[in-house]
């Protein structure tokens, strides 16, 4: 498997976990409770798709990683992908 095999899967499982914690937030929103962190799997895999694709960027996003919103990571990440598919 290469890196951008291996980019692929991350992005399609963290597409999953991005998916059942938006509507997690939904159910939240109705009930009056907010989320205030990410989840643990969510940003395990974001620091690892950021360690192995972005190398020159981790250290940028790792000081970040609290005030970044997940979906501009998540976009960002996403961006990278299609830049690896393209070379």
């Amino acid at each position: 498997m290469n890196a951008t095999q291996l980019l692929g899967q991350c992005m399609e499982l963290l597409t999953q976990i991005h998916l059942v914690n938006h509507q997690m937030d939904e159910i939240r929103a109705k009930t009056n409770r907010r989320r205030v962190k990410w989840s643990s799997d969510e940003e395990e895999l974001l620091t690892f798709c950021v360690q192995m694709f972005g190398p020159n960027e981790y250290k940028k996003y790792s000081q970040v990683l609290g005030t970044k919103t997940k979906t501009q990571i998540y976009y960002h990440l996403r961006h990278m992908q299609e830049n690896c598919l393209q070379e």
